[in-house]
């Protein structure tokens, strides 16, 4: 009787979809402990995280309004922006050369915009002529956020230069119309090379397009927890496929609170929008709050009695820990 590897290897399966243990999961290094992390360089946040916001493994944002959810997710963004994710470290330690990626005519290989050619450019190293992830230069490699908007106008660009965050040249925001055209932009940013971190603000404003166009009293139930278990299911097998080219990409969920109505005693007494799906998908739960200072611990007031203190429980799920 043939043994299991021959029996796989004979089913016509595909090069590289059987693997000998865990090697050949993750290509870039030769032994992962962990999850790579993108630091958000919040000392706290990062300590209590393990680093940062996890690559290739949805995280989610949540807790109720104003808590800072939104803007603890720019400022991962910015984190991004101050990292080299070829190397993983700050851009004052980076060691990895400074090379342009400029984008090429398919075809004729000409810049963009000198030929006559309607193919989309792409993007290759001015040296090697390769795609930034095989660049053989191992060129510094500064990725883009994708924002993903459902809630409104996103903010302007005085409330990123207060952040500190350079959004003209590192942001990329996104307004559906509905929700399966937010779950296709979220897609296609996941499988762009220069797209280091996606954030979506939020789930709870995931509306579907049946629902845009019906009437308000027609009943349409647990639409949108079909549409974000649909999301969750295609999202994950394309994470694990960009992780294995050795594409690293954050994915930040954010999310609400909801009163749990009904439940027993020692039921939870909070929900979150978009069903059990999600959250057996995330890896990285956080539940963030901003309170006022406690007095009896040496904590200050501001003058303008403005809640100051941001407080987040982290919640590292097991398979975290695999």
């Amino acid at each position: 009787m043939p043994g299991l590897n021959q029996l796989l290897h004979a089913a016509k399966i595909g090069d590289g979809k059987i693997l000998t243990g865990a090697k050949g999961l993750a290509p870039q290094t030769e032994s992962v402990a962990d999850f790579q992390r993108i630091p958000t360089y919040i000392l706290p946040f990062d300590y209590a995280t393990g680093g940062g916001i996890p690559c290739n493994v949805p995280t989610q944002f949540y807790g109720p309004y104003s808590a800072g959810k939104s803007t603890l997710s720019y400022l991962a963004a910015r984190g991004l922006s101050r990292t080299c994710m070829r190397c993983l470290q700050p851009i004052a330690k980076c060691k990895c050369p400074v090379i342009d990626f400029a984008h090429v005519c398919p075809t004729c290989g000409k810049a963009k915009g000198e030929c006559s050619h309607k193919s989309e450019p792409i993007e290759l190293c001015s040296v090697c002529r390769k795609p930034r992830l095989v660049c053989t230069c191992k060129a510094r490699m500064i990725q883009k956020t994708f924002l993903c908007h459902l809630e409104g106008m996103p903010p302007d660009d005085l409330y990123f230069r207060t952040l500190g965050y350079n959004s003209v040249d590192n942001l990329v925001i996104g307004l559906p119309e509905y929700g399966e055209q937010a779950c296709e932009m979220i897609e296609a940013a996941v499988k762009s090379d220069d797209c280091g971190l996606v954030i979506v603000d939020s789930l709870a404003g995931l509306v579907s397009r049946e629902e845009m166009d019906c009437a308000y009293e027609d009943a349409k139930v647990a639409l949108q927890s079909r549409l974000i278990a649909r999301l969750f299911r295609r999202i994950s097998p394309i994470l694990v496929r960009e992780f294995r080219r050795g594409h690293l990409i954050g994915m930040i969920f954010l999310n609400q609170v909801r009163a749990n109505i009904g439940g027993g005693r020692f039921d939870p007494t909070e929900s979150t929008p978009g069903g059990w799906a999600s959250k057996h998908g995330y890896r990285l739960s956080v539940r963030i709050n901003q309170l006022s200072v406690d007095a009896a611990s040496g904590e200050k007031e501001k003058a303008d009695g403005m809640k100051n203190v941001g407080r987040f429980s982290v919640s590292m799920l097991g398979s975290e820990a695999k």
